[in-house]
């Protein structure tokens, strides 16, 4: 009984000298039974605290301190958190579905398999946060700063993740392994060096957000010795001018990502910088890539049936064992790039640049190759257009074998 007597009495003191609020008999209730729905605690200082389990249902935590509390598993529903600190926080399956956190400090905390679906984080800061197997469908990411977050896992169906007050999205460095952000809006999103290896991005939309001021760089595809042979509607020896997309700053850029394996069927990755990225064996069927920059993008064994490859810059992609059936490549640009075993039935070449490019033993039945310029490529054991087999580029060797 003394101790307990020693526990009322203290009690009183810690509230006024640690936890302050515009209304404090809110806050000693909060302590006192762990359940405080729809109560005011508007600039309190929970700093630290112990509030595992409670329940703050539609509570008022606007400006509230709540950095490196334990909020683990806490019910935080439609709950007011703008402006609030939650830097290194625990809110582990923390449900904070359709909650208001506008602007709040996030950084560091950890909301491993929380539930924040439809909530509004615009403009927060979220760096080095934790959000692996979160749910974050239809949440409102616009301007937020996810910088070496940690999302693997997460769901992010929906959600949108665009520009605010000109400030663009930033998950640089982030992990986003096996994450969904399938219909995911991603326009002018920073994800340089993010590892999305295995996630779902089918039917994003990662197109530009802000009108592009920037100019294209020329370039001008130069054959220097034209190469003996006939070939319908192709030019090889020609001199062409082409007029290469530079990445632009205000693109989405998703350069030296790894998308390896990433489903981005019918993805609108239009104006998109995958410059260096790995999309090894993505999907990327029906995809739209119009005036993307693909340079040295390693695209091995990758689906691009389909897809809209128009007015690109790809030199250097590997596109070896590709699927580009049926692909539109009109007035792009792959010289020095390896098409070795790419699937090119029925693709649409006009207009491509292909010089000093791997072409050995692809599938080109049908294909589309007005105006495209071979100069110098390696046609060796490609199938061609009328079913012939190529010797363009063979050696002595492979002749004989």
């Amino acid at each position: 009984m003394k101790t307990i007597a020693a526990i009322l009495v203290v009690t009183p003191l810690f509230l006024s000298s640690v936890v302050k609020a515009e209304n404090p008999s809110s806050v000693q209730r909060l302590l006192t039974t762990k359940e405080c729905i729809g109560c005011n605690l508007q600039n309190a200082n929970l700093k630290g605290l112990n509030l595992e389990g409670v329940n703050l249902e539609k509570a008022n935590l606007k400006n509230a301190n709540l950095q490196g509390a334990n909020l683990n598993n806490a019910h935080l529903k439609q709950a007011i958190l703008q402006d609030a600190r939650l830097m290194d926080a625990q809110l582990e399956g923390t449900v904070l579905e359709a909650a208001n956190l506008i602007n709040t400090k996030l950084d560091g905390a950890n909301l491993n398999n929380a539930n924040l679906k439809g909530v509004n984080l615009v403009n927060s800061q979220m760096n080095g946060i934790i959000l692996t197997n979160a749910n974050l469908e239809g949440a409102t990411m616009r301007g937020v700063s996810l910088q070496e977050a940690n999302l693997d896992g997460a769901i992010l169906i929906q959600a949108d993740l665009t520009v605010h007050d000109e400030k663009r999205v930033n998950l640089t460095g982030a992990s986003l392994k096996n994450a969904d952000l399938s219909g995911a809006h991603l326009r002018g999103i920073r994800l340089k060096d993010a590892n999305l290896e295995g996630a779902n991005l089918e039917k994003t939309d990662f197109t530009r957000d802000i009108p592009n001021n920037t100019t294209a760089k020329g370039a001008l595809s130069v054959a220097t010795s034209p190469i003996p042979l006939v070939l319908p509607g192709a030019v090889l020896g020609a001199i062409g001018n082409f007029a290469i997309g530079e990445a632009s700053a205000l693109n989405a850029d998703v350069s030296n990502t790894n998308l390896a394996g990433a489903n981005l069927e019918e993805a609108n990755l239009q104006d998109i910088n995958l410059e260096n990225s790995n999309l090894k064996n993505a999907n990327l069927e029906k995809a739209n890539l119009h005036n993307a920059y693909l340079v040295n993008t390693n695209l091995t064994n990758a689906n691009l049936s389909l897809a809209k490859l128009t007015n690109i810059n790809m030199e250097g992609v590997n596109l070896s064992s590709a699927n580009l059936a049926g692909a539109n490549l009109d007035k792009s640009y792959l010289a020095k790039a390896n098409l070795t075993n790419a699937k090119l039935e029925s693709a649409k070449l006009t207009n491509v640049n292909l010089t000093d490019t791997q072409l050995t033993n692809a599938n080109l039945m049908k294909a589309q190759l007005a105006n495209a310029n071979l100069s110098n490529s390696n046609l060796c054991g490609a199938t061609m257009p009328d079913g012939l087999i190529s010797q363009i580029g063979c050696t002595a060797a492979n002749i004989q074998s």
